[in-house]
């Protein structure tokens, strides 16, 4: 009975929802992303309401320097272009592709994505973003 009581009072925890008259007792962990009105992102829609912001679903727009690198033929590890942001490579989603050319510098502006893309250069699986807009820099 007692283990019972311990579980169940460990899942409210881990699943309990925001209060709408008062402070949160919890969020849930998982991610489901949603971009408040004041332009930051939240896990879950639940962080956004306890934070008392408005909010729509899915991932923010960003805009950040990139540069882009042209990494060879597609054949040879899986991988063309990646966009360099901030020393992180990410996988372009949607960039067209008068844009790849090795080295150089553009301001992109984009929405992060739960996908990932593994080149067989890199060791771990790099982030998709998805490319909304490319300037010249």
């Amino acid at each position: 009975m007692r283990i019972l009581t311990v579980l169940l009072i460990s899942l409210s925890f881990l699943f309990g929802g925001c209060n709408a008259d008062g402070p949160c007792d919890a969020c849930p962990l998982n991610v489901d992303p949603v971009c408040g009105l004041d332009g930051v992102p939240y896990s879950n829609p639940c962080e956004a309401r306890c934070a008392g912001v408005s909010y729509v679903y899915g991932f923010c727009e960003e805009e950040a320097d990139a540069l882009i690198l042209d990494l060879g033929a597609v054949a040879a590890d899986g991988c063309d272009f990646m966009l360099l942001i901030d020393n992180e490579y990410y996988h372009p989603q949607g960039m067209d592709s008068v844009w790849r050319v090795h080295n150089t510098p553009v301001r992109v502006q984009f929405r992060r994505t739960l996908q990932f893309f593994h080149c067989g250069f890199l060791p771990l699986p790099n982030p998709v973003l998805e490319v909304l807009s490319v300037e010249l820099q």
